[in-house]
This record gives structure tokens, C-alpha cells and sequence, in this order.
């Protein structure tokens, strides 16, 4: 029980991570056409 909460909040935590790293890319990238 314990692991599979450890397990799920892990995987939580990358998406979370992956998701802001896409939105940066995009902000950065809606930058550069607004140049």
C-alpha cells in the first residue's frame, strides 16, 4: 500500500515536471514568433 503510494506520487511529480517543461518550451516558443 505504502509503495504504491510512494510509486503513484513519483509518477505525479514527473508529469507534473514534464508539464511545466512543455509549457515553458511553448512560452518560449510563442516568444520567438512574437520577436
Amino acid at each position: 500500500m505504502i509503495e504504491a503510494m510512494l510509486y503513484s506520487s513519483a509518477c505525479y511529480s514527473r508529469g507534473l515536471l514534464q508539464y511545466k517543461i512543455i509549457l515553458n518550451w511553448r512560452a518560449v516558443k510563442n516568444d520567438w514568433l512574437y520577436i
